[in-house]
């Protein structure tokens, strides 16, 4: 205990003891207050009164201390308790679904074996997407490229062989009109293949290989069908494009060989031409005799 501050205690030079004056707490203060800032020191401040810092919104403030407390507290569990209900990412990319529209799904096609949908799917799993916001963000997405005309166009392909046929394709079957489309089609595949084997494109096996592989698409269409008929027509009169039965210069011996190996050369082949296979053996004499 500090002695010097007890009522009873008598200073050395004689100033009041315990039956002398009243203690100093019970005095007025030097400005002439009483109560709870009479026992202020002399020169000292009283503490300022308590105000609810500025941040705090107009709705949360109190001129109570406790009362603005119970506010925040309050204010605070509200907001916890509504971000533990919002939808969490999912674990995996499986958890994100998406069921195209009617209106979609003829341009989307089987979006289980879709590369770029695959990647739509890990971009959200990485962006914390829920699983719930990725099906209407997808949805929304897709449905806007068809509206505004920047989908591809869905293939059709009874449309296209109808388009090489004729009227009388619509009233035949899937396979009647696979078979109608062989002799139209076959040629076309055959002259494309024998090209590659013969490096008509290019000396360089991937040069020439990727050539080819640059018309194949155009068999899908009736336009480009239409196309190849056309190319290969003049065939005769460009000898990089011949097809057999024209003269062809300027070919190396490994040309030759592939000529060799080609279906047009071989007598059992249901390609076979007999233009060809002259021609072949023709310039396989001139080359190697």
């Amino acid at each position: 205990m500090n002695w010097r501050l007890h009522p009873h205690y008598a200073p050395e030079d004689g100033g009041a003891g315990g039956g002398g004056d009243a203690p100093a707490s019970a005095a007025p203060g030097r400005s002439g207050d009483t109560g709870a800032n009479a026992g202020a020191a002399p020169g000292s401040a009283a503490p300022p009164a308590w105000a609810p810092p500025d941040f705090l919104p107009e709705g949360l403030r109190d001129v109570d201390v406790n009362k603005t407390f119970d506010k925040v507290a309050g204010d605070w569990k509200r907001l916890r308790d509504t971000v533990a209900a919002l939808p969490q990412p999912p674990k995996s990319i499986d958890e994100y679904k998406f069921e195209p529209s009617d209106k979609v799904k003829p341009y989307v096609g089987d979006l289980a074996a879709d590369p770029a949908f695959a990647l739509m799917r890990d971009a959200a799993l990485k962006a914390g997407v829920p699983a719930a916001q990725f099906s209407g963000v997808v949805g929304a997405f897709y449905e806007g490229l068809v509206e505004k005309g920047m989908a591809p166009a869905p293939y059709d392909a009874v449309k296209e062989q109808t388009s090489l046929l004729g009227p009388q394709a619509a009233a035949m079957t899937a396979q009647e009109r696979g078979e109608a489309m062989k002799p139209i089609v076959m040629p076309l595949v055959e002259q494309i293949e024998g090209l590659e084997r013969t490096s008509a494109f290019s000396s360089d096996p991937k040069v020439n290989k990727a050539a080819a592989a640059a018309l194949a698409p155009l068999l899908d269409t009736a336009d480009g069908v239409r196309a190849l008929k056309a190319l290969f027509a003049l065939a005769p009169k460009q000898p990089g494009l011949n097809p057999g039965g024209a003269p062809a210069t300027n070919l190396s011996p490994a040309q030759i060989k592939a000529r060799m190996s080609d279906p047009r050369y071989d007598p059992s082949s249901h390609a076979y031409d007999p233009n060809f296979r002259n021609e072949t053996m023709d310039l396989y004499r001139k080359t190697f005799a």
